[in-house]
């Protein structure tokens, strides 16, 4: 009903607006009434739409599987969509647990990689530690091989999978598969074992990304690394 009102009230005035030009205005006024309202709709037809039909379907899985978490506003969880932070010891961790997709997930990654080579002089090591992206449906099993495919291909340098659904088992296999070998691989159950690795392996100067969906709750992972080394001043 809203909607419909909506779009009622922009035809009845641009009804009224092309009469009264009839009435009052000199000929030809209607003509540019009619291309000023579609010159008007032009923006909201190029980009409203655009915009609006791409991000649908997603809202609608999130929405129908319950993950109202994912639809919130972004300002909700801005700590955790790319907050990048440097911890006392010159670890950069990067914490984008609040939702994961399979486009946010390469964009993520692609950033970890410039990161890495930026600044000059040796590429600095990288870690992804990655879980689950939630409501794919039936193509969860092979996006999730797709991506560890393509971090591997970025030359990340370690990848931590954490839970042990088909969707991770398939990440994890997908890196295996592409090249990634020995312990640049490791598919853990929980983000506490993932701390573990972390906690035994890290070094100064390392890049860590944390990222999946908020129902995962990876962000325990980046906040252990923050809270145990200290952040820099």
């Amino acid at each position: 009903v809203p909607a419909a009102a909506g779009a009622g009230a922009s035809q009845i005035n641009l009804l009224i607006s092309t009469a009264l030009s009839g009435w009052l205005l000199a000929s030809g006024s209607i003509t540019y009434i009619y291309y000023a309202d579609r010159l008007n709709q032009l923006p909201l037809g190029l980009i409203g739409i655009g915009v609006g039909t791409a991000i649908l379907p997603m809202l609608s899985r999130h929405i129908h599987g319950g993950d109202a978490a994912e639809t919130e506003p972004a300002e909700a969880a801005s700590e955790r969509r790319m907050d990048v932070r440097v911890t006392a010891d010159g670890i950069t961790v990067i914490n984008d647990s609040y939702n994961a997709n399979p486009d946010s997930m390469r964009a993520a990654l692609k950033s970890l990689a410039v990161m890495a080579r930026s600044g000059g002089g040796r590429p600095r090591r990288t870690w992804a530690v990655l879980g689950e992206m939630a409501e794919l449906g039936e193509d969860a099993v092979i996006e999730h091989d797709l991506i560890g495919r393509f971090l591997v291909r970025l030359d990340v340098s370690q990848l931590v999978v954490v839970g042990l659904g088909r969707p991770q088992r398939a990440m994890f296999q997908g890196a295996i598969q592409e090249g990634s070998w020995g312990s640049e691989a490791e598919h853990v159950a929980t983000a506490e074992e993932a701390v573990e690795i972390l906690d035994s392996r890290l070094e100064p100067g390392d890049i860590v990304l944390v990222k999946a969906s908020a129902a995962v709750g990876l962000w325990s992972v980046a906040e252990h690394v923050l809270a145990a080394r200290g952040e820099e001043k």
